[in-house]
């Protein structure tokens, strides 16, 4: 196809389709705005845009400076993310920042090289470290052991279960610290000390009168209950948990 003959612009001159079109059928690429955003207009490029580098068929945009690309990717899989990722050829320091499940609003940080999430923030905002189902607010796990933040405001008769390691492995041992504040106003705070599992304490009897009573209980499969067991009282409670 020839060239069109390009015309003169005049400052100031309003651009009217028939205009424009006319000097874009040549299948020229370009940029345009819209409503303050960039765009290309490309059919094929729409989403994607290379920097220093063509992008690929899911990137948003892809940008690469000697050997240290970073690409912002879509991902079309079955599971979908938005994902800014380190595509560095040193394959051992691969990272990216995901927004997984879009729907659902769930963010993590990704070691690409170990194939894992290192750090993972729900849609409820709970906070996972080395665990995709945080049970507390703050949750972290290792292979041995791990920690927890929980709160609960309304606790009654019925149980509310805590699994700490978020998969159910068996908790040798567990400990930590309580706050309690009852409907009728009074409160109460101290120490957990070494709970093996099977085993309850309560962390809440004013005077060991057995009225009111809230307890805490480590079930045999290392999942932790935090239940009114005597009384019409309602708790706020707040517990810090470190188990082996």
């Amino acid at each position: 196809m020839a060239w069109t003959a390009p015309r003169d612009w005049n400052t100031g001159e309003i651009e009217t389709a028939a205009i424009f079109n006319t000097h874009i059928r040549d299948n020229l690429n370009y940029l345009k705005g819209n409503a303050g955003a960039v765009e290309i207009s490309d059919t094929l490029q729409a989403t994607r845009l290379g920097v220093g580098v063509a992008p690929s068929a899911s990137y948003v945009a892809y940008f690469k400076q000697g050997n240290s690309p970073m690409r912002l990717e879509l991902s079309t899989s079955a599971v979908n993310w938005l994902e800014l990722r380190s595509t560095s050829v040193d394959a051992t320091n691969k990272w990216a920042l995901r927004i997984r499940d879009i729907a659902e609003g769930d963010f993590d940080i990704y070691d690409m090289t170990a194939g894992a999430p290192r750090m993972y923030i729900n849609s409820a905002g709970n906070v996972g470290i080395g665990n995709t189902s945080p049970q507390g607010r703050l949750h972290g796990y290792d292979t041995i052991s791990g920690f927890m933040h929980w709160k609960f405001d309304g606790v009654d008769g019925t149980a509310r279960t805590v699994i700490p390691d978020g998969a159910g492995d068996v908790v040798y041992v567990i400990s930590g610290t309580y706050v309690v504040r009852a409907s009728d106003g009074t409160r109460s705070a101290g120490a957990l000390g070494a709970i093996a599992p099977s085993v309850s304490t309560n962390i809440y009897d004013p005077g060991g009168a057995g009225t009111n009573v809230l307890q805490f209980q480590v079930a045999a499969n290392g999942s932790v209950t935090v239940q009114r067991t005597a009384g019409s009282l309602t708790y706020k409670v707040a517990l810090w948990l470190l188990w082996m």
